[in-house]
């Protein structure tokens, strides 16, 4: 999964106008992912989310997986350090 969202997903996301970074988040045990795509506007994220809506449950159901959930919100706080990395 990590690779198709660096090889396929991020740099499609990198096309659309105020895309500002992705988080993914994995849960080893249970094989579960969770990413959070970062936009500078509000108007970047939907358009974000009409262009790779149907991409991304493409991929998931190639791999046999199901998107669970998909929403938007408004992020009034990000902090992130330069040059830490998880």
């Amino acid at each position: 999964m990590l690779g198709i969202i660096r090889e396929r997903i991020i740099p499609g996301l990198k096309e659309i106008e105020g895309f500002a970074g992705i988080i993914t988040l994995v849960d080893e045990e249970t094989r579960r992912t969770r990413s959070v795509v970062l936009s500078e506007t509000k108007e970047g994220a939907e358009e974000g989310e009409r262009q790779y809506a149907a991409k991304r449950e493409e991929i998931m159901r190639g791999m046999g997986g199901i998107v669970q959930s998909a929403h938007l919100y408004e992020a009034p706080i990000v902090e992130i350090l330069a040059g830490v990395r998880a």
